[in-house]
């Protein structure tokens, strides 16, 4: 007669028996509490991107870059002279005598603030654009609060990045800054100029 005793298991990590999706030890004789865990595969973060042959551009992102164009128009609405004149003519013995602004500093004033503002509606309404092409995560336009130039910037790059190309508002908007830097040192050089130029009437 043959012996039909199975051979017993050796010791080991098999699959769990209780149904659960890892592994029991099994120490020869019993099942233990000792529970593998299946290893889990390492987080992958989701892949950004945007719907082929979305366009990069809107006509927001092409208002926004060239905006910064509206300083330089506030800069000819100054009167240098009258600007001058009213330095001049302040009590150099009161500190504290601020002379009145000129119509042209008051109106460059008010276009730097409507400029602001629009550079926020438009940095909206680019955004939502975006969005409605699918692009993943835009950048916020709420970062046009600082300065419209920041959202390009910030747009541009991540645009770049979602859809491959997207960088001309960037660069356009680099060259009209570096346009009104220079003219405003032109306007700085030009009020030192003229305020030099009347030193000598005011020597006693």
């Amino acid at each position: 007669m043959s012996d039909t005793t199975p051979a017993p298991v050796p010791a080991g990590w098999y699959p769990d028996p209780a149904g659960g999706p890892g592994r029991r030890w099994w120490n020869g004789t019993a099942w233990t509490e000792q529970v593998e865990q299946p290893y889990s595969a390492g987080y992958a973060p989701p892949v950004l991107g945007a719907p082929a042959g979305t366009a990069p551009y809107t006509p927001w992102i092409w208002i926004l870059a060239l905006l910064p164009l509206s300083s330089l128009l506030s800069f000819f609405l100054l009167d240098v002279e009258a600007i001058v004149a009213q330095s001049l003519a302040s009590d150099p013995s009161d500190p504290f005598a601020i002379p009145a602004p000129t119509t042209g500093e008051l109106l460059t004033n008010g276009l730097g603030f409507a400029a602001w503002v629009l550079g926020i509606l438009f940095a909206f309404l680019d955004w939502r654009e975006l969005k409605k092409r699918r692009v993943d995560k835009p950048f916020h336009f709420a970062w046009s609060i600082l300065l419209s130039l920041v959202y390009v910037i910030g747009r541009s790059v991540v645009v770049k990045r979602r859809i491959g190309t997207g960088l001309a508002p960037l660069w356009t908007a680099v060259a009209v800054t570096v346009l009104n830097i220079v003219v405003v040192v032109g306007v700085t050089i030009q009020l030192t100029a003229a305020v030099i130029s009347e030193l000598p009437a005011l020597a006693p």
